[in-house]
């Protein structure tokens, strides 16, 4: 799922149980970016909740204009080097490095078919960012260039930070307490039943009181035993209404058109031919519904 926060300046950071809940869905690395005297420092590869409140504790934020990025990985190597916010630049070098400073500051919560390098080489964002948009650098303040940038990026979410302070978001954002969340990763969770429950609860029957509680791949919810299903390459917990809804997606076996993978088949876009992988769904359903 990923979440990007965009948090303008005078703008108090996210609360620690915010940051909790949103680390609890997307805990694969974190990074961020904020804005000072005139450039964009981007420092990433937070691979513990721990390592990325402590920074954050460091000094008081409120002054600064930020990003901040947490991953859930489908695509591209876990590590450090691999965290978003990413600097806008051609350079695979700058595009890898942990600590960076640049003029503007890029996250991504999505899929960029077709882009990114296979093994540890750059995700598909890093591609993108690489061959389409830092190319065209000069034109992102555009507004032709912002309105055929939403085309482009579909379902996708995309946040820039410059230099100057200023932010462009692209998707549909949630503004809560004064920041941007990409999706509402932040929220309080609440807990589903998937034996018998379809309704919000955070009672547990006596007898399940020992079943450890997990998330919803996709809504976020916590689940007491969830309905499992496979990707071509990765696991996932439903609810059982979710669950539901991925059920009515599914169409045939055969090759995902994003990732080229072989597997069950979901449908995007109702009447669409196109189908993907359930690895792929996951990632663009909260995007598309």
């Amino acid at each position: 799922m990923c979440v990007i926060i965009a948090k303008p300046a005078g703008i108090a950071l996210p609360s620690e149980k915010e940051l909790r809940n949103c680390w609890q869905r997307n805990n694969d690395g974190a990074g961020v970016a904020w804005a000072q005297n005139k450039k964009v420092r981007i420092e990433k590869g937070f691979m513990k909740l721990k390592d990325l409140l402590e920074f954050l504790n460091s000094r008081d934020w409120k002054s600064y204009p930020m990003l901040i990025h947490l991953r859930a990985a489908t695509h591209g190597a876990i590590s450090p080097h691999h965290c978003h916010p990413f600097p806008l630049s051609t350079s695979k070098e700058k595009l890898m490095k942990t600590k960076v400073e640049c003029g503007v500051a890029v996250a991504h919560n999505g899929i960029f078919t077709g882009y990114g390098e296979k093994g540890k080489g750059l995700s598909d964002t890093q591609e993108f960012i690489q061959k389409v948009l830092a190319p065209l650098k000069s034109q992102i303040r555009k507004p032709a260039f912002q309105k055929l940038l939403q085309e482009a990026i579909r379902g996708s979410k995309l946040a820039f930070l410059f230099s100057d302070g200023d932010f462009h978001l692209y998707g549909e954002f949630k503004k809560h307490n004064g920041c941007y969340f990409s999706n509402g990763s932040y929220e309080v969770i609440p807990v589903y039943h998937g034996d018998w429950l379809s309704y919000p609860t955070d009672w547990y029957p006596t007898h399940k009181k020992t079943v450890t509680p997990e998330y919803c791949d996709w809504c976020g919810a916590t689940v007491v035993n969830g309905m499992k299903r496979n990707g071509p390459k990765f696991s996932y917990t439903f609810c059982y209404s979710c669950s539901e809804e991925i059920l009515r997606k599914r169409r045939r076996w055969g090759k995902c058109v994003f990732c080229n993978r072989e597997g069950f088949l979901y449908e995007v876009y109702e009447g669409d031919r196109d189908y993907v992988c359930l690895d792929c769904l996951v990632q663009i359903g909260s995007f598309v519904e």
